[in-house]
């Protein structure tokens, strides 16, 4: 029984990952791999053919056998290798397509950090003069230049004048497709749209939190609450215009977003939105009523 079971894992495992060796406890990707929609909500998109697909690019890389398409989880690789394909892959995004969402030092580092099985002297200094007492770990938000997001989880340091990244302490280096759904019926059946979300904006309707049945065979989130967004915290210092203008210049650079009609309309991943930028939703901190903006689904882009 329990050879059945160990073959019906290792099948699925290779079927999810294509071009993959299962080996114990980790899978090898020969030609790198490619962080994408879960397989089980692709089924339900409307616009299969036009999912995002983001590729890490590191010849027989190793990843964890827990790893999904959607979040992949990279253990018992080369450190000095996997650290040169993480820097270079980072390096696709710019400045303004990052935004930190916790930064925490690693105080079991100090003066050298933890680098797999060796520590590193730690610069007094990184790269850009700022001092460094310990490496530090990040997670962050990414996006690319259709406006899909994504989130990375790392710890990071520079010795000798290089920079080094390395897995976390509890968490191992991690790349995730972040998985923002809107959930419409059509012609009598609830179906999913993956939705572009600006900065650090939260959202509720996530495929890597929810069931697919609570997202298809309930109609919970087909409320219009679900599609409202308060502004991302990061813009809190901002003026309510200021915050609109920055949200409508992030849609227009990334999404193809204008001004039609005196509509604002965005396209991504084959779907076309209008943008209200003048929304009500409750805080679900406060139980206020508080500014938000709402995407309005309009059909195929």
């Amino acid at each position: 029984m329990k050879k059945i079971s160990l073959l019906i894992i290792s099948l699925l495992l290779l079927f999810s990952f294509q071009s993959c060796k299962f080996k114990n406890e980790y899978i090898t990707c020969e030609n790198g791999v490619d962080v994408s929609l879960a397989e089980e909500l692709i089924e339900h998109m409307i616009y299969k053919d036009q999912l995002p697909k983001l590729h890490f690019d590191m010849n027989n890389v190793n990843i964890s056998t827990s790893s999904t398409k959607s979040s992949v989880v990279f253990v018992s690789n080369d450190f000095y290798q996997i650290s040169d394909a993480w820097a270079k892959h980072l390096e696709r995004y710019k400045n303004e397509q990052k935004i930190i969402i916790s930064a925490a030092e690693q105080t079991n580092d100090k003066e050298e950090a933890k680098f797999g099985g060796e520590y590193l002297k730690l610069d007094d200094v990184d790269e850009n003069g700022i001092p460094q007492k310990y490496s530090i770990e990040y997670r962050i938000a990414c996006w690319d230049n259709t406006g899909t997001r994504y989130s990375y989880q790392y710890r990071t340091f520079v010795s000798n004048g290089k920079r080094y990244y390395v897995y976390c302490y509890t968490n191992s280096l991690t790349i995730t497709l972040e998985q923002s759904l809107m959930v419409v019926n059509v012609g009598g059946k609830n179906k999913l749209l993956l939705v572009p979300l600006p900065y650090d904006t939260k959202y509720e309707v996530s495929g890597s939190s929810l069931t697919v049945e609570s997202l298809i065979e309930k109609d919970t989130y087909l409320s219009s609450r679900y599609r409202k967004y308060l502004y991302p915290e990061s813009l809190s210092e901002l003026t309510l215009e200021e915050k609109k203008l920055e949200v409508k210049k992030w849609y227009t650079e990334y999404c193809n977003g204008e001004d039609i009609n005196n509509e604002f309309i965005i396209k991504y991943a084959g779907a076309k939105f209008k943008v209200n930028f003048d929304a009500m939703r409750q805080d679900n901190n406060t139980g206020k009523d508080t500014n938000a903006f709402e995407l309005i689904y309009l059909g195929a882009a």
